[in-house]
This record gives structure tokens, sequence and C-alpha cells, in this order.
């Protein structure tokens, strides 16, 4: 897909904005509560599903994807306070799980990180069918996406 075009009497600034003011967002209400939107990249697009209070959907959602189990990307901090319920509810609704856990800081991004990730996922079973997911803020989500991207030339990354 060729990169837009900005008309010659149009600056870069007042392009955006009207490319913005004119872009319809497309979405849908689930019967079970949760807002689908579709995001395009490129020639691909992918669902983004929203809802607050909904974990148990949202786990609904993530059930009809094809997958093996899930390999949970958590720091410190997001396992103690948000783990213990995410992993109730995959149990719950018979998900499998795997679980790491990595450090706090943008200090805990290294290269050593990132082997005691992918071995993790390796030592655990982890397959193409397994589904990488990041719980918490950048660190996690660039850490554990960066070893998606690595995995098997790609794994799926929900987020």
């Amino acid at each position: 897909m060729a990169p837009p075009t900005i008309p010659a009497e149009m600056d870069n600034k007042d392009f955006l904005q009207q490319t913005a003011k004119n872009h319809k967002l497309e979405s849908k209400q689930l019967p079970n509560g949760i807002k689908e939107l579709s995001m395009h990249i490129g020639d691909h697009t992918y669902p983004v599903y929203l809802g607050y209070n909904k974990l148990p959907e949202l786990i609904g959602e993530l059930k009809k994807l094809d997958l093996d189990k899930v390999f949970l990307g958590y720091d410190e901090m997001t396992a103690k306070h948000c783990g213990p319920k995410l992993e109730a509810e995959l149990k719950k609704q018979g998900v499998p799980f795997q679980r790491c856990v990595m450090g706090l800081t943008e200090a805990a991004k290294t290269v050593s990180t990132l082997d005691m990730i992918l071995e993790t996922f390796l030592k655990g079973g982890g397959s193409r069918k397994t589904i990488m997911m990041p719980v918490g803020g950048g660190i996690v989500s660039n850490t554990f996406g960066l070893a998606a991207g690595l995995l098997f030339r790609g794994i799926r990354l929900v987020q």
C-alpha cells in the first residue's frame, strides 16, 4: 500500500488534521457488552476489544482464537496486583497459561531478560499456537513484544 500524498497546498499538520477529521472509526457493540474496533495496519486488519470490568467476556473472546495456551508476561507489580484475578479467570474458563515475571524498571529491559523470557517460553512448551500476552505498561509490552516477534519468526501478541 502506497503512503498517502500530501497535496501541495497543505502542510503536514493540516493534512494530518484533515485526515483525522474525515476518519470514520469502524466499531460495533458485541452482544457480550464489549466494543470491537477494527485496526488497519498496512494491508492487515486486526480487532481491538474494549470493555470496562469485562474480564470474563474478554477471556471469552480470547478463547475463540486457535491457541494451545497463553504466555502471560508481567512485571513484579502487575504479577502481584493483576495476575491473581486474570489467572483465576483463565483457570475458570479452562484456558491453559504459563507466566513469566520480569523486573519493574527500564533497567530490566536487557538481553538477559529477553533470554530468560525466551527460555521460560520454550522450556514451558510454548509453540506457534501459543499467544503472548504482556500485562502492564511499556516496559513489559516492549520486552515481551520483542520476544513474540523472535519466537518461530513471530507468534501472536495480545495486549
